[in-house]
């Protein structure tokens, strides 16, 4: 009996470079996380859609891309 199943496509790896520019962005998510005041910290985990958390990634955006 033929397989009739479709073959799984393989998933690529990400590049070094992309790898690398992740890891810039987690550094800096990190570093502003713990320099926050812990009241801003709590607001970020409890409300992660809310007005401290969509600073703190706009913070850890223009840090990220930072050279």
């Amino acid at each position: 009996m033929p397989n009739i199943m479709p073959k799984a496509k393989k998933k690529s790896k990400p590049s070094k470079a992309a790898t690398a520019q992740a890891l810039k962005y987690e550094k800096a998510w990190h570093k502003l996380y713990y320099e926050m005041p812990r009241w801003r910290q709590e607001e970020v985990v409890n409300n992660p859609h809310g007005r401290e958390a969509k600073e703190l990634t706009k913070a850890v955006i223009r840090l990220g891309e930072k050279d």
